[in-house]
């Protein structure tokens, strides 16, 4: 996984930069769970000896469920991760409507202004 790049806030935040900003904040963090999901596929693989054909190991019903559970844990982490993110996508979408239509009203009022 790579560092990702984030833009450097120089001249102020306005408030399409923050909606930005949130938004690529979102997406850096369903990238980093998607590689999370993806580490603990590879650790079940690894474990059932399908990942590379030199793990052929043995493999106990002890050690079996102790992965389960492993793997269980963190999908389910991940799981309520991605649902905050969720509502977060949908507040900051919401939001940036709400500024959009704020605006149009605002330069609405501002022609009719001087129409008069």
């Amino acid at each position: 996984m790579t560092i990702p790049i984030i833009p450097e806030i120089s001249n102020g935040l306005t408030l399409d930069s923050a909606l930005s900003s949130i938004l690529m904040s979102i997406a850096y963090e369903e990238i980093a769970l998607a590689h999370i999901i993806n580490a603990e596929a590879e650790k079940l693989q690894y474990a059932l000896g399908t990942l590379h054909e030199d793990c052929q190991g043995e493999l106990t019903a002890y050690d079996a469920i102790r992965i389960n559970e492993s793997v269980h844990s963190v999908l389910q982490q991940t799981v309520n991760t991605v649902l905050i993110l969720n509502n977060k996508l949908d507040d900051a979408i919401s939001f940036g409507c709400h500024q959009k239509q704020a605006r149009a009203e605002q330069a609405a009022s501002g022609f009719s202004d001087f129409a008069h």
